[in-house]
């Protein structure tokens, strides 16, 4: 939900007048748990349905079905970017060979205008998030755990890390 705000604020769509959305984090954070509330567990509604992946995931098996969907946690592509480049390029009936000693760019990393960074969100926001996103979350653990015929290209999935976790300092 950070990732896809921030986003929205460096293209301004925040700033927008003619959108009714918020400009801070915060504001915008409380009225889509506000939203959500109201739509008690239905879809839509809320831009936090966007995160509920479990739901999206139930839509693409039934269309595509399980073996023609892959599913990576996005820290895999920051973490071990040679090997998830290698695994889908493998599911997509790519040559794998020129993801090898691939190493993804640090494009996003740049700072704008209105960026929120984790650590700068109010800590009661954080936790009404991961609260909100908790039982979504432990559906699609469950439905990947419990899938029957996923490609073999397809790492386990890591659960998501706890955003509102301190971060450790990195060693020097």
């Amino acid at each position: 939900d950070l990732s896809w705000y921030n986003h929205q604020v460096s293209i301004k769509k925040f700033f927008d007048r003619r959108h009714k959305y918020p400009t801070d984090y915060t504001t915008y954070s409380k009225s889509n748990l506000q939203a959500a509330a109201k739509a008690r567990g239905r879809a839509g509604g809320h831009l936090l349905w966007q995160g509920q992946y479990a739901t999206h995931l139930k839509w693409w098996w039934n269309i595509w079905g399980q073996n023609s969907t892959i599913v990576f946690n996005f820290d895999s592509f920051i973490h071990e970017p040679e090997d998830t480049f290698f695994r889908l390029a493998k599911f997509l009936g790519a040559d794998p060979a020129p993801w090898r000693n691939f190493t993804l760019p640090r494009e996003n990393a740049r700072s704008h205008e209105g960026k929120v960074h984790i650590q700068d969100v109010d800590p009661s926001i954080c936790k009404e998030l991961k609260e909100h996103f908790s039982e979504p979350n432990e559906q699609l653990y469950k439905m990947l755990r419990d899938a029957g015929s996923l490609p073999p290209e397809m790492p386990p999935f890591k659960p998501f890390k706890d955003p509102c976790a301190p971060k450790k300092p990195k060693n020097r």
